[in-house]
C-alpha cells in the first residue's frame, strides 16, 4: 500500500479522506459511542489490568485512546500516516501515551507481542481480498503473544 495514489490511500486519509469525512458527517465517530464499543470489548475481552493491546488498523484512535485511558498499554497499527498524526494529537489532548506503527498491516510487525488485539468496525479486512485477508490474519498471529484473544467486528 505504499502507492499515494493507489485507491485506498485516496479513500483512507490523504487529502480527501473519502472515509474519514463521510463517516464524520454521517456523526459515526461520537466519543460516546466510541467509550460503549470500548467498554463492551473489555466486557468481552476480560484483559488483565496493564495488559498489552493491539488496535489493528485502528485509524486515527477513536478505541485506542479510550483503551489507554483505561490503563491498557495500547499499540495502534495503521498504514495511514494522517490517521496515526491525528491519534498521536488526540493521544497527547487525552494526556495518554499510545505506541503507533505505521504498517500494511499484511505486514505487522512480529515484535509487537500484544496479550489481545482488536480489529474493528471493519477495518482492514475485506478490502483488498481473501488472499490477502489470509496474509494479514497470519501476520497478525506473529505479532501476538501465545494464548492472545481477538475480537474482529467486520461487515465484509
Amino acid at each position: 500500500m505504499t502507492d499515494k495514489n493507489s485507491w485506498i490511500n485516496l479513500f483512507f486519509g490523504g487529502e480527501k479522506d473519502f472515509y474519514g469525512n463521510v463517516y464524520k458527517a454521517m456523526g459515526v465517530f461520537d466519543k460516546k459511542d466510541a467509550e460503549r464499543e470500548v467498554d463492551n470489548i473489555l466486557n468481552l475481552l476480560k484483559p488483565e489490568p496493564n495488559s498489552h493491546i493491539l488496535d489493528w488498523c485502528g485509524g486515527w484512535g477513536r478505541h485506542a485512546i479510550p483503551l489507554a485511558q483505561r490503563g491498557f498499554r495500547v499499540t495502534l497499527l495503521d498504514f495511514s500516516p494522517d490517521y496515526l498524526e491525528r491519534a498521536k494529537v488526540y493521544a497527547r489532548q487525552e494526556g495518554v501515551e499510545i505506541t503507533t506503527v505505521c504498517s500494511d498491516f499484511r505486514h505487522t510487525p512480529s515484535d509487537i507481542q500484544a496479550d489481545y488485539a482488536v480489529n474493528l468496525f471493519t477495518a482492514g479486512l475485506g478490502y483488498l481480498g481473501e488472499e490477502n485477508d489470509i496474509v494479514a490474519l497470519k501476520s497478525l498471529l506473529s505479532a501476538l503473544k501465545p494464548r492472545a484473544r481477538i475480537i474482529v467486528d467486520t461487515m465484509s
